[in-house]
C-alpha cells in the first residue's frame, strides 16, 4: 500500500471579529488532525488559512482493498495452511511459503476468496 501526503488548504473569513472567531474555532475542530500551519491575512481584514497535511492511503492489490475497508484474514483462517505437527517450531508451511498461523494472510487467499474458490475458516 502507498501513503501519500497531500497539503490541502482551508480559507476562514468573516466581517466582524466575533463570526471570524466562531468560523475558526469551527473549522479548528472539524479539521481532524492538530497538524496544521496558520497564515494570517491582515489585509483581507478577519481572514486566515489553513495549510493541513493530509495523508491518504493508496491500494496497490486486493489485499490493500480489503485491508482498507477493515475485512483482515490471517494465515489461520486459510485452508491452505499445513497444520503444525512439531510444537517446538514456530513456523508451519504453506503453498505460499514459510508462515505463521498468526500472519496476515498472503495475496492468493484474497485472490481467491474475491473469486468464490476459497472460504475463510
Amino acid at each position: 500500500m502507498k501513503h501519500r501526503e497531500k497539503r490541502r488548504m482551508v480559507g476562514i473569513q468573516a466581517s466582524t471579529a466575533e463570526g471570524f472567531a466562531e468560523a475558526f474555532n469551527n473549522t479548528i475542530q472539524n479539521l481532524g488532525t492538530d497538524h496544521y500551519e496558520i497564515v494570517w491575512n491582515l489585509g483581507q481584514g478577519h481572514c486566515c488559512y489553513l495549510i493541513v497535511n493530509v495523508s491518504e492511503s493508496v491500494p496497490e492489490n486486493l489485499k490493500d482493498e480489503y485491508e482498507l475497508r477493515g475485512d483482515i484474514h490471517y494465515c489461520h483462517e486459510c485452508p491452505y495452511l499445513e497444520p503444525q505437527r512439531d510444537m517446538r517450531q514456530k513456523y508451519t508451511t504453506c503453498i505460499c511459503g514459510r508462515t505463521t498461523p498468526t500472519s496476515e494472510a498472503c495475496l492468493k487467499f484474497y485472490q481467491e476468496m474475491e473469486r468464490g474458490t476459497l472460504i475463510p475458516r
